[in-house]
């Protein structure tokens, strides 16, 4: 591992903890006040920025030594390439769920008054499906190309992973009370379990 991966996980940090300010609830509420009916438009900005942001930072990775930790080896490579598979599949499912418009921001703002918890579908099995397929895919891709460069993204990305959830269960339970805490006690956060909830 050389000092260029060092710098690339303060860069992942970097955009990943901003990543999570400008999308805390007090932070929208500044940028409310001070956009006024221009708000409509926060989430869309919000989107398109982070997308830019996430892909310059994986070009750059690009750019860097390909240095492998492990040999090459067919049934690892077998392994992550399904592990991905199923990671889209999982990732596209709960996308599903979502009108991409709404979800990348092109229909504007969405009061929180009038969301909807999401209860049905592949949220039956897991709370969280959007995110236990980025862990698939994330970890499949590693198993896959296993190269320094990719073992820091992947770790930057399950760390973040780990304290976003929590963060966002907080939100939701705030914003859907009582529903939220028992969908919580019904449906695990991100490894299914044999029987789905029932709707």
């Amino acid at each position: 591992m050389e000092i260029s991966h060092a710098y690339l996980a303060l860069t992942w940090g970097g955009y990943l903890a901003l990543h999570s300010l400008l999308a805390a609830n007090s932070v929208k509420r500044g940028f409310q006040q001070i956009l006024g009916k221009g708000y409509r438009w926060y989430r869309l900005l919000y989107s398109l920025l982070a997308t830019a942001g996430a892909g310059a930072i994986f070009l750059w990775g690009a750019t860097l030594p390909a240095v492998r930790f492990i040999p090459e080896n067919a049934v690892v490579r077998l392994v992550g390439l399904i592990l991905a598979t199923y990671g889209l599949l999982v990732v596209r499912l709960a996308f599903r769920q979502y009108r991409f418009s709404e979800f990348i921001g092109l229909r504007g703002h969405i009061d929180d008054d009038v969301a909807t918890l999401k209860v049905d579908g592949v949220h039956r099995y897991v709370r969280h499906p959007l995110y236990a397929g980025l862990i698939l895919l994330f970890l499949g891709y590693l198993l896959f190309a296993p190269t320094f460069t990719n073992l820091v993204t992947v770790a930057c990305m399950l760390l973040y992973l780990s304290i976003g959830i929590p963060l966002e269960e907080r939100k939701l339970v705030a914003r859907f009370g009582d529903a939220y805490l028992e969908y919580q006690q019904e449906v695990p956060a991100l490894i299914p379990r044999r029987r789905p909830s029932a709707e």
